[in-house]
């Protein structure tokens, strides 16, 4: 009924690779089966779809940019839903964060865990599932820390294990199945850390139905 995906990247230099366009996204090819055996599918959007080359008040070794119109890749792919809660979405300032939204919302693929300050950050996204409610939150459990929304700051959602742990509850008590997305870890490792464990099972005692997370880009 619903799938989840991890870290999802679309740079110029793949799609030319393999000849790709919106009319035959050939960068899809191995992978659209998997894609079509759900009609809500959610995926980590890594990185931002903007026209801006610069921005971002940090410096990092990789900025992950799309193209402006690539969001219009994911509705062919039974994509109704992205998160954007990590550590990439501010990577080129507030403009690649609004390009990102503004596009995606184009497509009528709901985005959550970034917004202009902490309260739209955390506005779930919802999908409607078998006459339930499927509640999915977005949380950033990531550095930098610039990239955290505040009350008047816009950026990721980020809440300390309480506030997670209240968010969670507050949520269970309006849809019948609340989802939190986590994304968390150190890149590379096999296992998580111990603060993992501990969160998944706060959020659980709490009234998570599921927990989903993505980052170390290993499996």
């Amino acid at each position: 009924d619903i799938q989840f995906f991890g870290d999802f990247y679309i740079p110029w230099h793949i799609l030319k690779k393999t000849n790709s366009s919106i009319a035959r996204p050939r960068v899809f090819s191995k992978i659209r089966a998997i894609f079509a055996k759900s009609d809500n599918n959610v995926i980590n959007f890594e990185g931002v779809a903007t026209g801006v080359f610069s921005g971002g008040s940090v410096e990092k070794k990789y900025r992950l940019r799309m193209p402006l119109w690539a969001p219009k890749f994911l509705p062919a792919l039974n994509i109704r839903m992205v998160t954007l809660g990590n550590n990439h979405s501010l990577d080129f300032g507030y403009q690649g964060l609004f390009d990102t939204l503004a596009r995606l919302e184009g497509e009528r693929v709901q985005a959550v865990g970034a917004g202009r300050n902490l309260d739209t950050a955390l506005r779930p996204g919802v999908l409607r599932i078998r006459g339930q409610s499927v509640c999915v939150q977005s949380f950033n459990r990531t550095l930098p820390a610039e990239f955290w929304a505040d009350r008047a700051r816009e950026g990721t959602a980020y809440l300390h294990f309480t506030d997670t742990a209240r968010q969670v509850r507050a949520l269970s008590h309006i849809c019948d199945l609340v989802i939190p997305v986590f994304h968390w870890g150190a890149e590379k490792s096999l296992k998580p850390k111990p603060y993992q464990i501990r969160l998944a099972e706060l959020v659980i005692d709490n009234g998570a139905a599921a927990v989903i997370g993505h980052h170390p880009h290993v499996i």
